[in-house]
Order: structure tokens, then C-alpha cells, then sequence
């Protein structure tokens, strides 16, 4: 029993160390919030599609030693591809240095897409979630690197399962809205 006791604060310590260094950063302009374990840095880029053609990107990233949590948003605003075509343009990309083991649906709100686990052809393991929102795709990545995915390391899986949107994702609002038209009826 006094075992039991003294591993309590213990325990709390290393709950703490673990969550040391995790915050959640918003993106008002991109209608998303997602925890890192550092301040990202953000840039400009480009989401390459499978014919070769580029959408602009903006990118939020850290690399640490043992791995690598990155959020690229591709704007596919001005393009005429529907939702699934978006996403299997990401994944697509995904399958060219890893293989895929496991996927399956995903939501985050009311924002349904797509969450895959893959091992890289490196060792690494990679977490990923895609979601299309306001017509652009959300591509959430985090990827353990080699030896901190034989570690068992599950920052990968922590980072992608932060993501949420903070715009109106037609959730909540939209079931009220729709209750209303019914009540009218």
C-alpha cells in the first residue's frame, strides 16, 4: 500500500515531463488548432499533385531529434477537384516512401476525412490525417523517426490527434439550422 502511495506523485511527475514543451497553436486564418512540442516555424510552399502540377501550400513544422509534426495546408480553392479527388491526390503522395498499414475514416467535428498509419521505407513511422476543409487539404503528419519508432515512441500519433477546426465546420450550427427548417414544416 505505501508502495502504491509513493509511485502516485511519481507517476504525476512523469505525466508532467511528458506534456513539458506541448502547446496548442491556433491558425485563425487557416481555421485550425493543433498541439506541437515546439514553436513551428511556418512557410510557403507547393503540394505537388500525381500529374506533376503544383497548389500553393502553407507549411507549420518542427523537426526534432526523434521526429518530425508538420501541418501543410493545400489551397485547392481555385481548382476544380472534389474531396475524394484531394485526398487521394495526398495519399498518393503519402504511398512513395512509405507503405500503407492501416486506413480508415476519420472526423474531427463535422469535418470527415481519412487517417492512415504508415512505415516508412526508412523505418520510420508515419500518422497521418487528411481532411478537406473550405476546399483545402488539411495534412496533418507526424513521423517518428527510426529509433524512436522501435522505441515505441507515440509522439507521432499525439501530434495528428490534435488537430481540430475552429471555424464553423457546420456541426453544431448546422444541426440547429436544420432543426429549425424542420420545426417550420
Amino acid at each position: 500500500m505505501r508502495l502504491a502511495i509513493a509511485a502516485i506523485p511519481a507517476l504525476l511527475f512523469c505525466g508532467t515531463a511528458f506534456a513539458e514543451g506541448w502547446q496548442e497553436y491556433v491558425y485563425a486564418d487557416h481555421g485550425f488548432a493543433v498541439s506541437f512540442p515546439a514553436a513551428p516555424k511556418t512557410e510557403s510552399g507547393g503540394f505537388q499533385l500525381p500529374d506533376g502540377s503544383m497548389v500553393p501550400a502553407t507549411i507549420y513544422s518542427v523537426t526534432e531529434p526523434d521526429g518530425d509534426y508538420r501541418v501543410t495546408i493545400a489551397d485547392f480553392t481555385k481548382r476544380p477537384e472534389g474531396e475524394n479527388s484531394i485526398l487521394n491526390s495526398a495519399e498518393t503522395n503519402l504511398k512513395r516512401n512509405a507503405t500503407v498499414k492501416v486506413e480508415m475514416p476519420a472526423r474531427v467535428q463535422a469535418v470527415f476525412g481519412r487517417q492512415l498509419s504508415l512505415a516508412g521505407h526508412d523505418g520510420s513511422h508515419i500518422s497521418v490525417a487528411l481532411f478537406v476543409y473550405q476546399h483545402r487539404l488539411y495534412q496533418i503528419t507526424g513521423t517518428a523517426f527510426p529509433v524512436a519508432a522501435l522505441a515505441g515512441s507515440s509522439d507521432a500519433i499525439r501530434f495528428q490527434q490534435s488537430l481540430r477546426f475552429t471555424g464553423n465546420t457546420g456541426g453544431f450550427l448546422g444541426l440547429n439550422l436544420l432543426l429549425g427548417v424542420l420545426r417550420q414544416l
